[in-house]
């Protein structure tokens, strides 16, 4: 059973590399706008919150753990002095629900605090009750001083409000939302056009795919893959020799599936230009992971 999860994103996150659908599904366009600030604002609080999160999940333990001595400490003392206290603990286990709202009352804790009847019972039922400790105040008291006193106190070291100490785009004068900007995905490879601010224009980007008509008429069209035979097929046709190709190929194929993706295929393509053109494998291989921004990803 997996923890739930804080908040759950919405995005768009179409390929940069296929066509987009202008004027089409524009209802959440706002939405998904304030989705991108919010995700983007919650990723850079990180660091500054971590701590925070931390002291919180020590709050949450100890608030369970006090609650966990009080349960203990309750059953322990409603036992009988000398006999039948296997009768009354069992008692006791079978109306767990009921103990947990005496010892709410009694000592007015919350009930979101007290773990689940059933899951406590079957913990329970591998020990004997009797020979629990008796419940010790002074630990009691302990606990609530930390968590009155000591953890108020230290959170309030901390910011509470990091929105404003985030660059993060704001909604326009005229309250209307910025239109989003589109960024190249993790691959740059993937991207259609350079993301420079020149004011003399972006010029060609290195990194557009300039052999993907080539994939799309080799891949098969379902899985987008160029499977080893017809890529091998493909990489023949340059006229290099067998055993530079199969250099090309490993360094294509870096998860060693024996197929390549839009990008592998690329990579591959690419090799094989600068090598027919005079350059060796060792040499061709950084350029073209530069130019296609994989350097520091894969190698």
């Amino acid at each position: 059973m997996t923890p739930e999860v804080n908040r759950v994103y919405l995005g768009s996150f179409w390929p940069q590399y296929k066509t987009p659908l202008p004027n089409r599904f524009e209802e959440n366009r706002d939405l998904i706008a304030q989705e991108q600030r919010d995700l983007l604002r919650d990723l850079r609080s990180i660091p500054k919150n971590a701590a925070l999160r931390r002291v919180n999940e020590i709050v949450k333990r100890a608030r369970q753990a006090r609650v966990h001595a009080h349960i203990i400490g309750h059953l322990r003392s409603e036992l009988p002095a000398m006999f039948g206290k296997n009768k009354k603990a069992k008692e006791m286990l079978e109306d767990l629900p009921g103990e947990f709202r005496k010892i709410q009352v009694r000592y007015n804790l919350p009930p979101g605090d007290f773990p689940n009847p059933e899951a406590f019972k079957r913990d329970l039922e591998a020990f004997k009750i009797a020979d629990f400790n008796k419940l010790n105040q002074k630990l009691i008291s302990s606990a609530d001083d930390a968590l009155a006193v000591d953890f108020p106190r230290l959170m309030q070291k901390f910011p509470t409000d990091t929105r404003r100490s985030l660059d993060i785009a704001p909604e326009e004068s005229n309250g209307a939302t910025p239109a989003l900007e589109p960024t190249p995905p993790p691959y740059s490879a993937m991207a259609t056009s350079s993301s420079s601010r020149n004011p003399f224009g972006a010029g060609d980007n290195p990194a557009a795919l300039r052999y993907l008509s080539m994939f799309v008429r080799e891949s098969d069209p379902k899985r987008k893959m160029v499977d080893g035979s017809r890529a091998g097929r493909v990489l023949a046709d340059s006229g290099l020799d067998r055993e530079v190709l199969r250099c090309v190929w490993e360094i294509a194929d870096w998860d060693a599936r024996g197929e390549l993706d839009q990008v592998q295929f690329e990579v591959a393509m690419r090799l094989c230009e600068r090598i027919k053109n005079g350059e060796n494998v060792e040499a061709a291989k950084p350029a073209v992971l530069a130019e296609l921004g994989l350097g520091n990803r894969f190698f």
